[in-house]
């Protein structure tokens, strides 16, 4: 007696780099501790071991290369590269960018003049800032990039930090509430 066995093109494997477990989502902190500038071999051992025991590591080391868009992997890969997994938070990506900019500012420190040229060289200075922040930032945050860019005058940084955080805050708050939500229907659901 011969049995077809056919495997469904729709079913990623859980070894798959492809595949997505239900706590995989974009707000995910892979590891409990944000890397603060001290312990990096410690930090990137765990980092190592969790998103290899989630078969991530390949979408940041690179070994995971990006099929072509005619490719049936294409949106499974894209899926699943789409979720960047957070190592950092945006308040650290800002202190390490102030960082940079305050050792800028001493290699390349102005001369002190009261002169009005002074006063639109610091206003350019604080718009190029704002827009490399911006810049810097990854997809995830386009729609509030593209509001702070749109507005008319450009805020000042500590005003998109807050905006920004604002922002990072109420995903955090929707994507808890919809995780509950979730579980509170499953648990529902199993004991009707």
């Amino acid at each position: 007696m011969s049995t077809s066995t056919s495997i469904d093109p729709t079913v990623i494997p859980v070894s798959s780099p492809y595949y997505l477990g239900s706590f995989d989502t974009p707000s995910s902190i892979v590891v409990t501790n944000l890397f603060n500038g001290v312990g990096f071999n410690a930090w990137k051992r765990a980092m190592t071991i969790a998103l290899s025991a989630k078969h991530k590591l390949g979408f940041v080391d690179g070994s995971s290369v990006q099929p072509d868009t005619s490719s049936p992997n294409y949106s499974n890969w894209y899926r699943a590269n789409s979720m960047g997994i957070r190592s950092d938070e945006f308040s650290t990506y800002y202190t390490k960018l102030m960082k940079i900019w305050d050792e800028l500012r001493v290699v390349q420190d102005f001369p002190s003049c009261s002169c009005n040229a002074t006063a639109a060289l610091n206003k350019f200075l604080e718009a190029q800032k704002l827009i490399q922040l911006l810049m810097g930032l990854n997809d995830s945050y386009k729609i509030i990039r593209g509001q702070i860019l749109m507005m008319k005058p450009l805020p000042t940084l500590s005003t998109a930090y807050a905006l920004i955080l604002q922002e990072e805050q109420q995903r955090e708050i929707n994507f808890v509430h919809v995780f509950n939500s979730k579980a509170i229907a499953m648990n529902v659901s199993q004991k009707s």
